[in-house]
């Protein structure tokens, strides 16, 4: 798998969870977004990306804000990570 397919997989994990967490059908949001109802279904299964410009119209149609689309911490509830959190982490260092 490359990063590309990777990047388009948790794209769609996130449009999934926030069209989820506003309990519209995949038809609304497509609708809200001005997408046809196929190419929102390519965005949620990963199949295809989305022009940068139409991310505005993506957030409003999903009730969220743009970074939601690429960051957990709205969507789960979840604080965001500091920097100094992550880079301990990542190197398993507690300096």
């Amino acid at each position: 798998m490359t990063g590309n397919d990777e990047f388009l997989r948790t794209f769609a994990q996130r449009l999934q969870r926030l069209r989820h967490r506003t309990g519209l059908p995949q038809e609304q949001v497509a609708f809200r977004s001005g997408l046809s109802v196929s190419t929102y279904s390519q965005l949620e299964r990963g199949r295809m990306g989305i022009n940068i410009k139409r991310l505005p119209e993506l957030a409003i149609a999903l009730d969220c804000e743009i970074v939601d689309l690429f960051a957990d911490h709205h969507v789960d509830g979840v604080e965001p990570e500091s920097p100094a959190a992550r880079a301990q982490r990542l190197t398993g260092r507690l300096d």
